[in-house]
């Protein structure tokens, strides 16, 4: 996506997360630190079920994908599972 539309995204993403779907644990927009026009989303769900069920049961593109798009960005849409998961107990 060019440098130019980056705020366009941002904005969108703050947007977007006033309405998130049930089944999201956390969501994150992250930009690369060498290449500040590549934009990743990547989004956790309570499980694999709950996000099919919230795909399922939309007749659109995901969110993600369509404010990409906005933007002319181009994306790849992918899936993993948690397998080992850390967090800090206090910062």
């Amino acid at each position: 996506m060019s440098l130019e539309r980056v705020g366009e995204l941002e904005e969108a993403y703050r947007e977007s997360l006033e309405s998130l779907p049930a089944g999201i644990v956390d969501t994150f927009l992250a930009r690369d630190v060498m290449d500040p026009s590549v934009a990743r989303i990547v989004t956790v769900w309570a499980s694999r079920e709950a996000m099919m069920d919230t795909v399922r049961a939309s007749r659109e593109k995901p969110k993600g994908i369509r404010m990409l798009e906005a933007v002319g960005a181009e994306h790849r849409h992918w899936a993993s599972e948690v397998v080992v998961h850390g967090r800090r107990a206090s910062c």
